[in-house]
């Protein structure tokens, strides 16, 4: 009849939820998140959470949307708290193991920084407006390879959001790394 919260983070000796609040962050979760053995969710947001041990946990940090957007991710360590199976959502689902195995273990620095693509990700995810992928797609190639991207982690990343918008032209928008590519050698 009642909830289970565990405290996280230095309180727990070093666990860390990363909260996938919007279903594009869910669809990529795999794409950019270092693997675990405990994964979690409700049936409205299934896979949802996912537990890592990280030494030097750090403390929470939301990655947002602009604007009424919301939350897209979440990094939920020290100081934070997480409603773990078998509770209930306010929603009335419940909660369950998706995974029930260990955390994966990981180092801060690497599991901040894979939360940080996969929020970039997800907001872009959220804006691949239909009509219009194919330029979104050569815009943002040419973005990250100007940024010092090498070519095959803008193929990976611009893949995973392909996954996140659910555009099946994913070869497309791939692709369209390498025209971008020879359009910049080009000058």
């Amino acid at each position: 009849e009642r909830n289970i919260g565990v405290v996280l983070g230095e309180a727990s000796s070093g666990l860390v939820d990363i909260d996938l609040d919007c279903p594009e962050a869910i669809r990529m979760a795999s794409h950019f998140l270092p693997e675990t053995g405990m994964v979690f969710g409700r049936d409205g947001a299934p896979s949802s959470h996912r537990i890592y041990t990280v030494s030097d946990c750090g403390r929470s940090s939301k990655f947002q949307g602009p604007g009424d957007e919301g939350v897209l991710v979440e990094y939920r360590g020290t100081g934070a708290q997480t409603v773990f199976p078998p509770s209930v959502h306010t929603s009335g689902e419940l909660i369950r193991f998706v995974d029930e195995g260990d955390p994966g273990q990981v180092d801060h620095d690497t599991l901040l920084r894979s939360v940080q693509q996969l929020a970039a990700a997800s907001l872009i995810a959220h804006h691949w407006i239909k009509g219009k992928r194919h330029d979104k797609a050569m815009a943002l190639s040419g973005t990250l390879l100007r940024a010092g991207w090498i070519d095959d982690d803008v193929e990976d990343f611009i893949e995973a959001v392909c996954v996140g918008a659910k555009d099946n032209e994913a070869q497309d928008r791939v692709r369209a790394v390498q025209d971008t590519v020879k359009a910049i050698d080009a000058d």
